[in-house]
Parts: C-alpha cells; structure tokens; sequence
C-alpha cells in the first residue's frame, strides 16, 4: 500500500474573512493539504510552529504587531525548514524584494488566485516529497551503518520501521574480491527476487533498496 503524503499548512492573515477563504484554497487543493492553524497575527503563528508540526506557511505582509517580514525572519532563524509564501495587497517591490532575501517560495497577490496558489503548492510539495525521502534514506543508510540516529523523518512520524539487511559480499576487502567473486555476487544479486522477503509481511508502506558497495566494515 503506498503511502499518502500530507502537508500541514499554517495561515497567518489579519483579516478574517480573507483568512478563511485562504483556507478553504488550501484544502480545495487537495486533501493532502491540512491546515493546522489560522493566526490573525505574527505572534500568534510563532506560538503555533513552537508547538505543531508545519510545513508549509502563508502570511500576509501587513498584519498588527508583528508585520510578516519579521515573522518570516524568525521563521527562518528558528525554524528554517518550514516553506514560506508572503501574500499581500501591496505591489511594492521592496516588500517582494525583503521577502526574497529572506528566501521565502514566492510572493503573491491579493486577490488570492486559486491556479495560483495551487501551483505554487503542487511546486514547493514536490520539493518536500524529495526532501523526505533522501531524509529517509540517510536514516536507514545510518542504521546500516549502526550509527546513532537522533532525528526522525517525518516518513517514519507516527510509524514503524522494518529494516531487512542483506549482504552478498559487500562487507570484504575490496582487495580480497577477485573478479570471479565479483561476477558471482552480481549474479547472486540478479537472481535474488527482494519482494519474496516482504510476502509475510502486511502493509509496507514503504520499500527502500540501498546498495551500499564496500562501505559497511
């Protein structure tokens, strides 16, 4: 069973009937999109990523307090991998241009469009997919390797893993290896059919082959 990407949106907008049309975009989309907060100011979205998951943020520049170029430069110093869109009525250049610096996806007008924004979205999705996924391969690269692993991707949030470890002699020196040996492994490898090993096994939701060549000593 192939798993479901989900990404968790927090929208932080002053106005409220914007604010909830902001959201009902997101969730248009796709549902693979959850927004998981909506804020009307820049202190209330810092208490929000201090406290949940998020993925994706969408502020307006003009907001009370906290404007959105300061949230989204705390946002970048304390949490660098969320992914920022700046929405704001004002064509200004400067603004586009401080927000850039920041480094933030992109900078959008009010009136929100809805192919906007969904494109936008579908883009900076797929960069997180490949994110993820050389996150999880790093993990299991370093629990071959029997390294401590401290972080967890968020591929393995809320789930298990079922690490199977096969060798066909990968673990010897590469000078003890001759050539016969060599083309007896590779042919070893041709014939070896892996999904065999997860028969028993019930909903993988994830199948990960990593050649590592003469690494593991």
């Amino acid at each position: 069973m192939k798993r479901r990407e989900h990404f968790s949106v927090l929208i932080a907008e002053d106005e409220p009937i914007i604010l909830n049309n902001i959201a009902k975009k997101v969730t248009k989309i796709s549902d693979d999109y959850t927004v998981v907060g909506k804020v009307q100011s820049g202190k209330e979205a810092l208490e929000v990523l201090g406290s949940t998951a998020v993925d994706i943020l969408i502020t307006d520049i003009e907001m009370p307090g906290m404007n959105g170029l300061e949230l989204i430069r705390l946002v970048r110093k304390d949490f660098p991998k969320v992914r920022i869109i700046v929405l704001s009525g004002y064509s200004n250049f400067e603004y586009a241009r401080t927000a850039l610096r920041y480094g933030v996806e992109d900078y959008l007008l009010k009136p929100l469009q809805q192919d906007a924004l969904s494109e936008l979205l579908c883009s900076i999705s797929t960069q997180i997919m490949e994110e993820r996924k050389l996150s999880s391969r790093e993990i299991l690269s370093l629990a071959l390797r029997e390294s401590t692993v401290l972080d967890t991707p968020d591929a393995f949030a809320g789930g298990g893993l079922l690490l199977f470890y096969i060798t066909l002699g990968n673990l010897l020196p590469d000078a003890a290896v001759s050539l016969a040996c060599g083309r007896l492994f590779s042919e070893l490898w041709n014939r070896l059919d892996v999904t065999q090993c997860f028969q028993s096994v019930r909903d993988v939701e994830h199948l990960w082959l990593i050649d590592e060549p003469w690494g593991l000593r």
